[in-house]
């Protein structure tokens, strides 16, 4: 089947076009996946039925760009690639600056004594350092967990999320900047 003949099919609920699809595009799409960023097989396939499923809900949409270049694969690709670097980002941010809360001072065990007796004050003043602002953001979302959404409904003092975002990057620079000197 063509990339026409099988967004035709899929225009009308056809479900043989995704196993057309399937077959025609899984290696491929899990091969260049694997290559490019490393993801492995399992998570590769997953990432595949996820654009397969967005392929198919664009197409009933009326949304599918017919003149998209690479067709339906590269599409596909695409999407998959997309959502697998949304995917690494998150897990990445997660991981940028984790600062130990009080309750895990005491048995955290990542750090020596030594080095807890000098880096917990140390946190603990460029948090002071900070305001209450900063300090507040980024106590909600490292230490407390909450969501950008959640911290906009908590602070009230920021127009959208977005903003929240760009404070939220915008003080851990500081608090990197105050920590690190």
């Amino acid at each position: 089947m063509t990339d026409e003949e099988i967004l035709k099919s899929l225009r009308t609920g056809d479900q043989q076009a995704l196993a057309v699809l399937y077959e025609r595009d899984h290696d491929k799409f899990v091969d260049d996946l694997r290559k490019q960023y490393g993801v492995d097989k399992t998570l590769a396939s997953d990432l595949f039925i996820e654009s397969l499923i967005k392929l198919e809900k664009q197409v009933r949409q009326g949304g599918f760009a017919k003149s998209y270049d690479g067709g339906i694969p590269g599409w596909l690709y695409t999407v998959g690639k997309n959502e697998y670097l949304m995917q690494a980002r998150k897990e990445a941010k997660a991981q940028v600056l984790k600062i130990p809360g009080p309750e895990e001072w005491e048995e955290e065990d990542h750090f020596a004594e030594d080095e807890q007796k000098i880096l917990i004050p140390k946190v603990r003043a460029a948090l002071d350092k900070m305001g209450d602002p900063c300090r507040k953001l980024l106590t909600l979302f490292y230490l407390e967990g909450l969501s950008y959404d959640r911290i906009l409904l908590i602070m009230n003092n920021y127009a959208n999320m977005d903003v929240v975002k760009k404070e939220k990057y915008r003080c851990l620079n500081r608090l990197r900047g105050i920590f690190f000197r």
